[in-house]
């Protein structure tokens, strides 16, 4: 008697609930589509990417504000192919500002970008020399040493370094209290051409951090450096061997 009415009503639940849910896509920014949809592929990297809204939503707002970018998340800037020159003033800024480890990850993410280019250098390097260099050893996996903030400094900054900040990076890369995180600062001086660098590429090759040893013979390839001084350097085929190691062959395992 009742099974009839039971169905009727799940159905017409049912029917609002479709109703609101299509409601909701419709009114839905591009932006936001797109943030729908990466959330949907990837659920892990939203909680990397999205803290809670009270200590992020200041920077949001901003973007909302400024730069007529209504997005939810920093994790759209990092993922889209869009550009966002608009941006690019008001990440820096809010950089310089106290947020958490995860916000700043993101912040410095979405500045590698060539609209960048020699704005954002100098904050990012301000907030490099903020964070305190961490003991290595402590990292059971090797894999987490690509995850450190100041790694993914580099990495911008081998992006967005411009001529002016050349003796600055030259600076980091020799210092070895910023060895394992200094890696990608390599590449901004291969990109820069800093032949100046060239005596302490060659005492990288020697490294004990695998990235940085194949970093510095990457730069040293570059013509540039090839002929600047000293000329008693590494031969192109060494260069190559370290840069591109040959393959272990495997051996196949004989049955007894």
């Amino acid at each position: 008697m009742y099974l009839p009415l039971l169905i009727t009503l799940l159905l017409s639940i049912g029917a609002i609930l479709w109703q609101a849910k299509k409601q909701r896509k419709a009114n839905q920014t591009p932006m936001r589509k797109i943030m729908t949809n990466f959330e949907k592929r990837f659920p892990f990297i939203k909680n990397s990417y999205e803290p809670k809204k009270n200590k992020h939503q200041p920077l949001l707002d901003d973007l909302r504000q400024k730069a007529q970018i209504d997005i939810v998340s920093l994790a759209v800037l990092v993922n889209t192919s869009e550009r966002y020159p608009e941006a690019i003033p008001i990440l820096v800024d809010h950089l310089d500002r106290p947020y958490n480890e995860c916000i700043k990850e993101a912040i410095v993410r979405s500045l590698a970008v060539s609209e960048a280019k020699g704005v954002a250098c100098q904050a990012l390097l301000n907030e490099f020399y903020r964070i305190p260099n961490y003991d290595l050893s402590e990292y059971r996996n090797p894999a987490w040493i690509r995850c450190d903030l100041k790694w993914i400094i580099g990495n911008t900054m081998a992006v967005v370094a411009t001529k002016p900040y050349e003796k600055e990076i030259i600076k980091i890369v020799a210092d070895e209290a910023h060895a394992g995180a200094r890696s990608r600062f390599i590449e901004a001086l291969r990109k820069l051409k800093a032949t100046k660098a060239k005596p302490i590429l060659i005492r990288l090759l020697k490294s004990e951090h695998r990235l940085e040893q194949r970093e510095a013979a990457r730069a040293l390839k570059v013509k540039a450096f090839r002929e600047a001084p000293p000329h008693d350097g590494p031969t192109l085929g060494q260069l190559e061997a370290i840069h591109h190691p040959p393959k272990k062959k495997r051996t196949k395992k004989t049955k007894p």
